[in-house]
């Protein structure tokens, strides 16, 4: 029986890997945009990184993002640091 849980279970990790990394349902990926404001609030946890910015846009309205990152090891190899995304800070 332990066997046969074990083969199941191998054989549908895969579907569960791609079916997580699906960017394209969630997110619209283009077109890119370019954000200026301070940082109000960061959830430094895995599977992603996430934090609030509040932006002030052309017609000088107040808007707050939701802003969705990386992991934090994928953001920690690529030279991105807890104490640069903290509460305050103008990015």
């Amino acid at each position: 029986m332990a066997r046969i849980a074990v083969s199941l279970a191998v054989l549908l990790s895969p579907s569960w890997a791609t079916a997580h990394h699906s960017v394209g349902v969630f997110y619209e990926t283009e077109p890119s945009s370019e954000l200026t404001g301070t940082i109000t609030s960061v959830d430094w946890v895995n599977p992603h990184i996430r934090f609030t910015l509040e932006t002030v846009s052309d017609a000088d309205e107040r808007e707050v993002w939701s802003v969705e990152a990386g992991s934090v090891n994928m953001l920690e190899r690529n030279g991105v640091e807890r104490d640069q995304l903290e509460v305050g800070s103008e990015i």
